[in-house]
């Protein structure tokens, strides 16, 4: 019989989840602007982060070590979550490419620095799809194994 934190975790999880799935909507309802398009990498950015977060919740780490170990680091959550098996090693660089934005708040705030370094929103689309799948694929194989 699962413990009460183990019953509270996956609603929780599958709550991130929803969110993130909801600013993944938004970065493909906003129209396209000219590179870089801040709102849209905005919404792509937080979309991975809490898709990252939701399957870090499901496996086990407790919320409020979410926010102190991993406050918004995309490289940071990656790897974590790679180390607890989701299978998106193989997108680390991508990751690392869409955390550099997301960590210098070049997405919120005009910055010199960031001009002419951010790559375009709309090639990091094919590899937050994956993290989708990827962190999907965990929730619901233990939606299943809890039915």
């Amino acid at each position: 019989m699962p413990t009460a934190d183990e019953a509270n975790r996956l609603p929780l999880a599958i709550e991130f989840f929803t969110r993130a799935n909801e600013f993944l909507q938004a970065f493909r309802d906003l129209p396209s602007q000219a590179p870089p398009d801040w709102p849209r990498y905005l919404m792509l950015s937080h979309a991975t982060e809490l898709a990252l977060k939701a399957y870090l919740l499901l496996r086990g780490m407790p919320e409020d070590e979410l926010w102190q170990k991993f406050g918004h680091d995309l490289e940071k959550l990656q790897r974590r979550s790679t180390e607890l098996g989701l299978p998106i090693e193989s997108l680390a660089a991508d990751i690392e490419a869409l955390n550099e934005a997301h960590m210098n708040n070049w997405l919120r705030y005009p910055k010199s620095e960031s001009y002419n370094r951010v790559a375009t929103v709309d090639q990091f689309e094919t590899c937050v799809q994956q993290v989708f799948n990827a962190v999907h694929s965990a929730i619901y194989e233990k939606k299943r194994s809890r039915a």
